[in-house]
């Protein structure tokens, strides 16, 4: 539903709030009126009262979560969640409450009128749209962009749907031992990776890796998401002082169609959400800003800096570079082109159908690891 289909259903007192928001000037008593005063202020100051750069940061991030979401539907908590993330990561003082109340005067959100929806809120699809286009307007007009596409460019597709199997079979032959920490034993790893269709090199033991996954200290990055997809789908498990196939693993293994993209992507949002908890909209504004078009890496990253926090040790050019983009490159998502002037990206097909089938707000964070002492 647009504004103006949710303006007729809502009550008084929020017509009231909106009206005084937007200081129109009519009867305060007639629905009518302020309908007709507030659509016509809306589109003399924009659909939503102001520019994207008059936001607050808090404002903007919370308008984002919002935008980004798919979801027909919010509940309180969930509206609740998005004021508080966007209220932490900004380091505002604005009370959260305070965030939710003022997106109900504004016009960004309404509340349900039947009997399943009033306890629910939405934003309306023409206010989610303008979002979104002045989002890729507004950032748009920051970032370095490629006039010619790449002679040579890295495409990795779907070749980490084919290393999964070469995983599960390699586990189907041959007896995987594990140490007591449930680590591979680095002979078998070292098989494995030498047979994967990407290169990694064993992690050295001496620097820090913990949060992006069950053994991430042990295992390369993109081995490591193989290991925890195979395990969080249950195609693997680790019993005893061995990794063995599961019946579905097995099933995967004889049926390789069952596989596909949707759930590896789906699970590495869960597990990389829990260190970087911007991660549906930072994967989003990546396919909004490169979709159609050859990206500076480098331009990417100093409009999303706002967004990106560190964790631990990891700056926040790591978390964007290393956690974000390499992975997303891991999953066919992404094309990355490296040229003299730096590295440039574009959203490939695959990324698109990705983004758009993957509801990564609704993915349940998995922490993986704890943070060192």
């Amino acid at each position: 539903m647009n504004v103006a289909d949710l303006l007729s259903y809502a009550d008084i007192h929020q017509l009231n709030r909106m009206a005084q928001r937007l200081e129109c000037v009519c009867d305060t008593h007639s629905k009518q009126q302020l309908i007709q005063s507030i659509l016509i202020r809306m589109k003399q100051k924009g659909i939503y009262g102001t520019e994207l750069n008059e936001l607050a940061k808090e404002e903007l991030l919370f308008l984002m979560l919002l935008a980004f979401d798919r979801r027909d539907w919010l509940s309180l908590e969930e509206l609740t969640a998005k004021a508080t993330l966007s209220v932490t990561h900004t380091k505002s003082s604005r009370p959260i409450r305070h965030l939710i109340t003022e997106a109900l005067a504004s016009g960004w959100l309404f509340r349900g009128v039947s009997r399943n929806t009033q306890d629910l809120f939405r934003i309306p699809r023409d206010l989610n749209d303008e979002v979104i286009s002045q989002i890729r307007r507004e950032y748009g007009r920051h970032l370095e962009t490629l006039r010619l596409p790449p002679m040579v460019y890295r495409d990795e597709g779907d070749s980490l749907l084919s290393d999964i199997l070469l995983f599960l079979n390699y586990i189907h032959r041959t007896e995987v031992r594990l140490t007591a920490e449930k680590v591979i034993y680095k002979r078998h790893l070292q098989q494995m990776l030498t047979q994967m269709s990407v290169r990694e090199e064993i992690p050295a033991q001496s620097g820090w890796r913990f949060g992006y996954g069950f053994h991430f200290r042990y295992y390369p990055d993109r081995f490591s998401l193989i290991h925890d997809v195979c395990l969080i789908l249950h195609l693997i498990k680790e019993e005893r002082e061995f990794v063995e196939l599961t019946e579905k693993g097995k099933l995967y293994l004889a049926s390789p169609q069952l596989l596909s993209l949707v759930p590896v992507y789906r699970t590495w949002i869960r597990i990389y959400k829990h260190p970087i908890p911007l991660l549906p909209i930072l994967t989003n504004l990546v396919g909004l800003l490169c979709d159609g078009q050859w990206v500076s890496l480098s331009s990417l990253f100093a409009v999303m800096r706002p967004w990106i926090a560190p964790f631990y040790y990891d700056s926040p050019e790591q978390v964007f570079e290393q956690r974000i983009i390499k992975m997303m490159v891991h999953m066919g998502m992404l094309q990355m082109a490296t040229l003299p002037e730096g590295a440039a990206i574009r959203l490939s097909e695959v990324g698109k159908r990705l983004l758009e089938q993957v509801r990564s707000f609704e993915a349940t964070p998995i922490p993986t690891h704890a943070a060192p002492d």
